[in-house]
């Protein structure tokens, strides 16, 4: 997901920045209005970002929210960090660079968010970037999963949202940093993916039947059409085990 060009020659580093760099922010917001409408509202809610059509989402509305982590992961891809945060109202991805530095916390699953940033279109949905997060405690909000089929999933209504999967674990897949379940549901087969969590044994899982709630992660191709979909879930007490593997 790449923020637009305007964006991007005002401020090179696309993605968040921490709190301690909001003079830079600041100059960089100011550069840019002169190149989108000064009379844009506020949006203070995560459904009003994330259903901004494209041609609108460019036009980088303010943007101010505080919301729930549901899943960061700090070097996603190399360059970007992966950022799930939700209200009351929904869930939306979050650009920011890998491996911010962070002037007291990061971020974890279950995080109370200040943000306030922009509106981009994204490579397929609406998301918030040029931003500063404010770290505020832990949340005391709990946001009920919503339960979805593959073929529900494969729609893209669900993108950044909070959802709930049931499927038989056919292989774990571990790197350095990352462990991904390859998940059979009754309509499809889905990848699960989480951060690594230190001594903790995923294996076990292979072949028993279990529920993952975790945030939708769309994959897309450069046309912004949808090709598939992934669940990023926060970490292994997310997976909760309906039927566990048979002794043989």
């Amino acid at each position: 997901m790449r923020p637009e060009t305007f964006l991007k020659s005002v401020i090179p580093n696309d993605g968040c920045i921490p709190v301690l760099h909001l003079a830079i922010f600041l100059f960089g917001t100011l550069a840019a209005s002169a190149q989108v409408p000064k009379d844009l509202p506020v949006l203070t809610t995560v459904r009003a970002v994330h259903d901004l059509p494209a041609e609108e989402a460019r036009l980088a509305y303010p943007v101010h929210i505080r919301a729930t982590v549901t899943y960061y992961d700090s070097h996603n891809d190399g360059k970007h960090a992966s950022l799930f945060v939700h209200d009351a109202t929904a869930g939306v991805f979050v650009l920011m660079a890998a491996d911010m530095k962070w002037p007291k916390e990061a971020p974890h699953t279950g995080s109370l968010v200040d943000i306030v940033g922009v509106s981009a279109p994204g490579d397929y949905a609406a998301l918030i970037t040029q931003c500063r997060i404010r770290v505020l405690g832990e949340s005391h909000t709990s946001f009920i999963a919503k339960s979805v089929s593959f073929t529900h999933l494969s729609s893209g209504v669900e993108d950044a949202q909070f959802v709930e999967i049931d499927g038989v674990v056919r292989s774990v897949v571990e790197s350095a940093r990352r462990v991904t379940l390859n998940i059979t549901m009754a309509d499809g087969v889905i990848g699960a993916v989480t951060v690594k969590q230190p001594g903790v044994d995923y294996r076990d899982l292979v072949d028993a039947t279990v529920r993952v709630q975790g945030s939708v992660g769309t994959l897309f191709n450069e046309n912004r059409q949808m090709i598939g979909a992934h669940l990023m879930f926060a970490k292994r007490s997310s997976v909760q085990v309906i039927q566990p593997v048979l002794s043989q």
